[in-house]
């Protein structure tokens, strides 16, 4: 459920943008950010032969499953560095806006957008998604790739994302729901360690998330376990929460001065372990608006 912490959201932004920002060296040096602007779980099929392959695919999915056709004008909801923003405009053709928390990210999304000469059919701009500086049925898709999870308010998200929906408009998520209900002290310790270090203020369920989406008026709502097919990147991080762990009083001091703490790579090993004891699971959520 959602948690019942109290939380400043001024000060819960900040913290998020800083440690996305202070995270950047890290998945230069492991997400293989060159090949794919993702800061998302990869798919892993038998499509897919490495690990950009995987980044890209999740775009596939997701898009697949949003319908996103080139008439379309997508919203992308917390866009990191551009990746699926620009994957749209190249692979779709269509328009798409995407907005994001920090500054820093925006202006490399641009970048990234001017590189691949997409800048006619992408825009970018810093943004929150719980208030929307844009105008009722703006989009026609709103799409969120492990970004709603941040959010300590889903139901306001929820409520933005169908107030500037068209009518017959599509929200489509990757992100992660908790699975397991019953639970004992140590899958708690998994969960918080890894809640801690991902800034993550707390997960619904299913049935929550989808009364939620009912509640703003949503239906068809629909969801779809893909835990099996994000495994492998959630291993990845398992393993390079591991290697932090272990070299953090070294190898890692400059990571540390821009902001890293020891919280993020216990995290990583948490998310891993939790993920494997079936405590949470990764899913591909769609509604409509009528």
């Amino acid at each position: 459920m959602e948690t019942s912490k109290t939380i400043n959201y001024n000060d819960f932004k900040e913290a998020l943008i800083q440690a996305y920002e202070a995270s950047e060296t890290a998945y230069n040096l492991t997400w293989e950010l060159k090949k794919c602007k993702a800061l998302h779980y990869g798919y892993t099929d038998e499509t897919t032969y490495s690990f950009a392959d995987t980044l890209n695919r999740m775009n596939e999915v997701v898009c697949s499953r949003a319908q996103v056709i080139s008439s379309d004008i997508v919203l992308d909801a917390g866009c990191g560095l551009g990746g699926s923003t620009v994957y749209l405009a190249r692979s779709v053709g269509c328009k798409v806006q995407g907005i994001n928390l920090s500054a820093q990210q925006v202006g490399y999304a641009r970048q990234y957008a001017k590189r691949n000469q997409v800048e006619s059919l992408v825009s970018f701009q810093v943004a929150d998604y719980l208030s929307m500086p844009f105008p009722d049925e703006t989009f026609s898709v709103v799409w969120a790739i492990e970004s709603v999870f941040h959010t300590p308010n889903k139901e306001k998200f929820l409520k933005e994302a169908f107030r500037v929906l068209k009518p017959g408009g599509r929200i489509v998520l990757a992100d992660y729901l908790l699975d397991k209900k019953s639970k004992n002290a140590s899958d708690e310790n998994y969960l918080n360690r890894w809640f801690n270090g991902y800034a993550i203020p707390g997960l619904l369920y299913w049935k929550e998330l989808e009364a939620l989406l009912q509640q703003q008026g949503f239906h068809k709502t629909h969801h779809r376990d893909i835990s099996r097919y994000v495994t492998p990147s959630s291993k990845r991080l398992y393993r390079l929460g591991n290697l932090a762990k272990a070299t953090w009083p070294f190898a890692t001091v400059f990571m540390k001065h821009k902001g890293m703490k020891a919280s993020q790579a216990s995290s990583l090993v948490a998310q891993y372990k939790s993920l494997k004891k079936e405590l949470w699971k990764y899913a591909l959520i769609y509604a409509e608006k009528e």
